[in-house]
């Protein structure tokens, strides 16, 4: 099994830094939607566009990301993202009209693409033996997005949880200059076969179905569970989904060196799934949407893992690329789900959370099966 280079050490300083800073600003939107309905005055319907924003700039951020490592390396990448992140959250937090929030969001999610996807794939390269810290790592995106949404209740007002996050963003800046030059191995020259191309584009897929079963929860949640639980759990249900995101991805990290990666994500797809069926039941909803925070926890880190040892050299390649086509889920996803609760009632959130789940699941699966058969690449 690969090692990895001891080199990485302040890389994964950073990460321990910047993830939990990406996790709070990401699970704050969703909860923040009715303040930012009343600051710019916009309804249900719209307000989700500047969940959409980021998340076409996280698919860009995540694109550029292959030319980024190659030509300005990693020190430099990761330096001119967290400058783009401190313009991004200062934008957000003072954005005068509408659509300078949904640029600034746009702005910020560019930086959080590149910046995510370069530590992923500097760390994906070594397959399976990076599964474990890939996971560890990003358990802390957990745990920012359980801090995020507290934000909310510290500091009253518009814009305070971004000012915050912007200072954070400066200490990302600040160990960003101390990152350690890791060459990446030499791309390959020749094009992967046709049967490789169907194995990047279902992992793509899968990934896309991850990102939007995964930010569904979070953007809705809060909106389900109104009325059916007190204020005070209502504000705490995104704190405790994306804690028990962060605690499962501690708990499957150990694992994830010992399952196989296409087994760990299929049994996380299958358990959020019928979590997720659960939510149908006003009695459980709160400890279900948690418990769907847990099986989701490995898919995605183990998902990169997984491609690593399959693609070896290529995977500095296409997963950026399977990172950004999975970043447009929300983009496609959130507008799409703000419809059916615009049309059908708060009452749809359940049935229509749980079929981004089972999509899930039917991705993966396929992706399993075709993957059985076809050939590492050298």
């Amino acid at each position: 099994m690969a090692q990895l280079p001891p080199q990485i050490s302040r890389l994964l300083v950073v990460a321990c830094i910047s993830f939990p800073l990406l996790g709070a600003v990401q699970a704050l939107l969703g909860p923040y939607f009715s303040v930012i309905m009343q600051q710019y005055e916009v309804k249900q319907d719209v307000v989700s566009q500047v969940v959409s924003s980021q998340f076409a700039g996280v698919a860009l951020g995540m694109l550029l990301s292959i030319a980024a490592l190659r030509y300005l390396k990693a020190r430099k990448t990761l330096l001119f993202s967290a400058l783009l992140m401190v313009l991004g959250l200062l934008g957000m937090a003072y954005s005068p009209t509408w659509t300078i929030l949904l640029l600034s969001a746009f702005g910020f999610g560019i930086a959080f693409g590149l910046h995510a996807s370069s530590v992923n794939t500097l760390l994906s390269q070594y397959g399976v033996a990076a599964a474990p810290v890939l996971n560890a790592v990003n358990a802390t995106f957990g745990v920012g997005s359980v801090l995020g949404p507290r934000l909310i209740l510290l500091f009253e007002g518009y814009g305070l949880p971004f000012v915050i996050l912007g200072a954070c963003a400066v200490v990302v800046v600040l160990l960003s200059l101390r990152v350690q030059e890791q060459e990446l191995p030499p791309r390959p020259r020749a094009a992967p076969a046709g049967s490789l191309m169907v194995v990047v584009a279902l992992f793509a897929l899968s990934t896309f179905a991850y990102v939007s079963a995964e930010v569904g929860p979070s953007n809705w949640m809060v909106t389900h569970l109104t009325g059916l639980y007190s204020a005070f759990w209502v504000g705490w249900a995104p704190s405790l989904y994306w804690g028990a995101l962060a605690l499962g991805r501690l708990v499957f990290a150990p694992l994830s060196a010992r399952l196989r990666p296409s087994y760990l994500v299929m049994l996380g797809s299958i358990g959020a799934t019928l979590m997720l069926l659960g939510t149908h039941n006003p009695g459980l909803a709160l400890y279900a949407y948690t418990a769907t925070g847990f099986f989701l926890a490995p898919i995605y880190p183990t998902l990169l893992a997984w491609l690593g040892e399959i693609l070896k050299e290529r995977s500095q390649i296409f997963t950026p690329i399977v990172s950004m086509v999975g970043a447009f889920g929300p983009v496609v996803t959130a507008p799409l789900v703000g419809w059916i609760v615009k049309n059908a009632g708060n009452d749809s959130i359940p049935t229509t959370l749980t079929a981004l789940a089972g999509f899930l699941f039917l991705m993966l699966l396929v992706t399993w099966l075709t993957t059985r058969n076809v050939a590492r690449a050298q």
